[in-house]
């Protein structure tokens, strides 16, 4: 069985070490992206089964990367997690407009993520089923 794949998107690189680490503990394979563009690049030669996303980053902002990722052939059912320092309910509602399927505010508790990649990996295969026949 195939360790499920985790795009990590920050352009903090002490926080992509950080999470990374974390999450192949708990048995993910994780790429990492440091920008929204990056991630778009990414995403043509690999196919996460999970994206991670920070809003606030230099080339392109989260939101931005969050809509052109669910865009992008084969990722519309690809679980988008934002993970960011923005609490606010308009950005919380703003992400949600873009594609994302959840939001996780830093400073952020690990055992919270962890039980939410659980969920969203075990559904992602129910989901993607689901996500075609609502599109």
């Amino acid at each position: 069985m195939t360790k499920p794949t985790i795009l990590l998107v920050d352009d903090e690189q002490k926080l992509l070490d950080l999470i990374s680490f974390r999450l192949q503990h708990l048995g993910y394979r994780v790429i990492t992206a440091i920008s929204g563009q990056d991630a778009l690049a990414t995403v043509k030669s690999e196919r996460p089964d999970l994206i991670i996303l920070d809003i606030a980053m230099p080339d392109m902002d989260g939101l931005t990367a969050c809509a052109r990722l669910k865009e992008s052939p084969g990722l519309a059912t690809t679980p988008i997690l934002m993970l960011t320092a923005r609490s606010g309910v308009d950005d919380v509602n703003r992400a949600m407009a873009m594609g994302a399927d959840d939001y996780i505010v830093k400073p952020y508790d690990p055992k919270v993520l962890e039980m939410k990649l659980r969920r969203y990996l075990a559904g992602n295969h129910a989901g993607a089923s689901e996500g075609k026949a609502r599109a």
